[in-house]
């Protein structure tokens, strides 16, 4: 095109946007009747209409020669500039539904005339812009003009029958996905077309190997796409993102409240014909992606980012579908022959949103290999970070991915809505492989601001997983990593071993003046305890490293400085109790090196259990919260090999993942136990002072009358055993495993699993999270002043 011809073009365009701004173009506009001269009789033109298809051609071929395929999200902005949208918005509204509905018509051209008209095609990437940089600023003021103009029936134009722009436009966009020679393979051909409401078949899937066997030709991974097919499906769903995310411009108390209007057309019922081969597409590119690519050092260096961007987005896309909790109700689903292989481990399955299609759609997925190939894709993006940090001796030959976090948050909705795949992922995948990549990120927010959703999401993995028995069988196995993270674990370590010693490291920190070990309290104890509780029934072994550390933890806990700071303190040594009562009732013969451990630190027992009310009266003095209790006589515990840091790498700020989790016991549902926030939320010094009803409460919660038991039994017999010499505590451990506590110790009460219950405050910060990181990365297509959702920090 010729300078001419792109002045002409331009003049056409901002003619378009002055007519915008002053006219209402539903509406003919007529030319004002001019007298001609000579007398002759006046003469009226015929009208004048501004959205006339010269007028609309000339708009659309000006924006396709500034923003061709691969364009930034913000290629628009400077043309269609914010304050020229909001001054049509004021004055002409429903002219912002004529330009939406103009996109609607040129996408659904594409997609009707795209095989014969290649002009068609090449103007999808300016629509997909503008549809973009339009509904972003739309969504930025909560004044219901969304509601009432695109998204309520309008005459566009005279004599045209209602329309509802809002779907038209999210129908047309979900039927670019799956376009064939545009998005999918020109192999595939279409058995039904998608305006007789058939729905799409699932072979025009992107990908398969969950759900679906084959898409595109290709079974169990990704089909044929070309370098144009990966740019249009990326462009296809950053504006599909775009279009639905109302949630960002919302206040987090009101998700709940204000339903997302495009996430609702697509997430309830009835279905789209797009919903199920869009769920098959999105999990699939995810899961079946191999992050790791030739296997050779700093091949990223020549191969493509496309693959890696589309996994990416297509990972917030599915992630925001499955989310969204609907306003709607739903229709009785009906049964599939897939998920009725599994009724009764579904049947326990509590879903997010049981009206929401896509919800349905993973918890409705049994089979086995289905089940393998989604836990090895999405352990393998949580690996990923790990091996490139420390599994190369070449220096930044292997490249991080950036959707780490995605695959965390989708692999924890899967274990908590699919209880058929948390089954086989607890009996049939190494469990014990995930405690690795959650470690690193917990590791890693200490330093590291950008894990620190990640810890919390690795948190909330751990806790749901730990609710199952297989867990902490799973956790016997023996740990092949002793110097994992700095750690130096005693051998032979088990996996628990590990498990314990990494969170002491965090927990447990040494005063700078007094050199004596001091407690951090936060939700990162809360969850550690919790999650101890529920594993030390089948824990069989623990090394007297991992016993020293664990008794040393229940001495700062327990002493009555800790136990009055807070009106909930009390509840950590009640949990320490428990894991300590249940190992010693359980596992007894296995675990003599903690029974050593509790009977050398058996007076920090008893000064709980005679703890009287007088000595929590006082108010505390602001002091540090230490730990120097003598052993028994004529017993020592061996040096413990203690897995804290200097204090120099001591943590400044822990994550806090169970902010978000409401806990509770079974088999009594309906008492839950305090938030981890609560707990961990020290009051003001004269904001509490513990009371006899209190105390009464406290005394009542702690479950000491095994170890008294335990310690009334084995404290005499072990006394005569010590002889003084280095071979004293052997001698007792071999002992005390020979030795039996039948008859000695109360009878066993039943176990209580603490189960992690989402509540809306989770959601919410769940949401919160995955809108923060679309956020982040579609920075170009949102206004940040605009965002209500979270604060934005600039560096």
């Amino acid at each position: 095109m010729g300078a001419s011809g792109s002045t002409q073009l331009q003049d056409t365009f901002v003619a378009c946007v002055k007519a915008l701004k002053e006219r209402d173009l539903t509406q003919p506009q007529e030319a004002p009747v001019v007298a001609p001269e000579d007398g002759a009789a006046a003469q009226a033109p015929a009208p004048v209409a501004p959205s006339a298809e010269a007028m609309w051609k000339g708009f659309w071929e000006y924006l396709a020669s500034v923003c061709p395929a691969g364009s930034a999200p913000d290629a628009l902005s400077g043309l269609l500039l914010a304050k020229d949208v909001r001054e049509i918005k004021a004055s002409h509204p429903l002219n912002i539904a004529v330009v939406l509905n103009q996109c609607a018509d040129m996408l659904h051209a594409a997609v009707v005339q795209g095989e014969t008209d290649p002009q068609a095609l090449s103007r999808v990437p300016a629509v997909l812009c503008t549809a973009e940089r339009l509904t972003s600023i739309l969504y930025e003021e909560d004044d219901g003009f969304v509601n009432t103009y695109i998204w309520s029936a309008q005459h566009l134009a005279p004599e045209a029958t209602e329309v509802v722009v809002g779907k038209r436009l999210l129908q047309t966009v979900l039927d670019l996905m799956f376009l064939p020679n545009f998005t999918v393979p020109n192999t595939v051909h279409k058995k039904a077309a998608v305006s007789d409401g058939a729905a799409i078949p699932v072979t025009y899937a992107w990908a398969s190997g969950v759900g679906i066997q084959s898409a595109g030709g290709v079974e169990g991974g990704w089909a044929y796409a070309s370098t144009a097919m990966l740019e249009n499906r990326i462009a296809v769903l950053q504006c599909l993102l775009v279009l639905t995310s109302a949630h960002l411009y919302n206040e987090p108390g009101k998700l709940s409240e204000v339903p997302n209007q495009a996430l609702e057309f697509i997430c309830a019922t009835p279905p789209l014909p797009h919903t199920q081969v869009l769920f098959y597409s999105l999990l699939n590119t995810v899961a079946t992606w191999d992050p790791v690519g030739w296997g050779m050092p700093y091949n990223h260096l020549v191969s493509s980012v496309l693959p890696e961007k589309l996994v990416q987005i297509s990972s917030h896309m599915l992630l925001a579908l499955l989310l969204y909790t609907v306003h709607t109700p739903a229709a009785a689903p009906t049964e599939q022959p897939a998920a009725a292989a599994d009724k009764l481990t579904k049947a326990l399955t509590v879903p997010l949103s049981s009206s929401n299609l896509f919800t349905q759609a993973l918890g409705s997925l049994s089979a086995v290999e289905h089940f393998k190939r989604l836990f090895s894709g999405l352990h393998a993006l949580l690996a990923a970070p790990l091996a490139a940090a420390g599994g190369t001796y070449l220096p930044w030959s292997a490249r991080t991915p950036e959707c780490f976090m995605e695959a965390c948050m989708l692999l924890w909705l899967a274990l908590y809505v699919n209880g058929a795949f948390r089954t086989h992922v607890l009996h049939s995948e190494d469990v014990t492989g995930l405690v690795m990549p959650i470690a690193f990120f917990i590791d890693q927010s200490v330093v590291d601001y950008q894990y620190h959703g990640m810890a919390q999401l690795g948190l909330m993995i751990l806790l749901l997983l730990s609710e199952d028995r297989q867990f902490g069988v799973e956790l016997n196995k023996p740990f092949p990593h002793p110097k994992f993270l700095g750690l130096y674990l005693q051998e032979p370590a088990i996996t628990a071993d590990f498990f314990v010693n990494f969170f002491l490291k965090h927990l447990l920190k040494v005063d700078n003046t007094t050199r004596k070990r001091e407690v951090k309290r936060g939700p990162l104890l809360d969850s550690f305890l919790t999650l101890l509780a529920n594993v030390a029934p089948y824990v069989k072994s623990m090394t007297m490293q991992s016993a020293n550390g664990l008794v040393t933890l229940f001495d700062l806990v327990s002493m009555p400085r800790f136990l009055r700071a807070t009106q909930r303190n009390f509840l950590y040594a009640a949990k320490l109790l428990r894991a300590f009562n249940a190992s010693l009732q359980y596992q007894y013969s296995g675990n003599a090196a903690l029974s050593y451990v509790v009977l050398c630190h058996l007076q920090s027992f008893r000064r709980l259990h005679s703890l009287q009310y007088a000595q929590l009266v006082p108010q505390p003095p602001a002091e540090l919260l230490v730990a120097d209790l003598p052993p028994l006589p004529g017993l020592a515990p061996s040096p413990a090999t203690s897995p804290s840091t200097s204090p120099a790498e001591q943590p400044k700020e822990q994550p806090k993942p169970a902010e978000q989790l409401e806990q509770k016991e079974q088999p009594q549902p309906e008492q839950k136990e305090q938030k981890p926030a609560e707990a961990s939320a020290a009051p003001a010094a004269d904001s509490w002072q513990p009371t006899m009803e209190w105390f009464d409460q406290m005394k009542a919660s702690l479950p000491l009358s095994v170890i008294m038991a335990l310690g009334n039994a084995m404290a005499p017999q072990l006394e005569r055993l010590v002889t003084g010499s280095v071979d004293d505590a052997e001698a007792v451990q071999h002992y005390l495993a020979d030795s039996t506590l039948v008859g000695l110790l109360p009878e066993r009460e039943p176990l209580v699993t603490i189960v992690s219950a989402v509540s809306d405050r989770t959601l919410q910060w769940l949401v919160q999270t995955l809108w923060g990181i679309i956020f982040v990365s579609q920075r170009g297509a949102f206004a940040p002043a605009k965002v209500r959702l979270f604060m934005i920090r600039s560096k």
